[in-house]
């Protein structure tokens, strides 16, 4: 269900902002089938992504 998918979202951003889980954690989640959920993941990649996460932020900019 979404909800549980956002309450995951919101566990990996505590790690994400501590460096202690790579970005590839959130790359399936930029492709769920839910808007919003794709949206928090990719804002996501955005502010705690490393540069290994630009070329996949330029492919889900390319599909819009």
């Amino acid at each position: 269900p979404p909800q549980m998918r956002f309450t995951a979202l919101w566990i990996l951003r505590r790690h994400l902002r501590s460096r202690t889980l790579p970005d590839s954690t959130l790359y399936p989640l930029i492709q769920d089938k839910n808007t919003n959920l794709r949206t928090v993941a990719i804002r996501m990649l955005g502010e705690f992504g490393t540069a290994q996460a630009v070329p996949v932020l330029e492919v889900v900019m390319a599909d819009q």
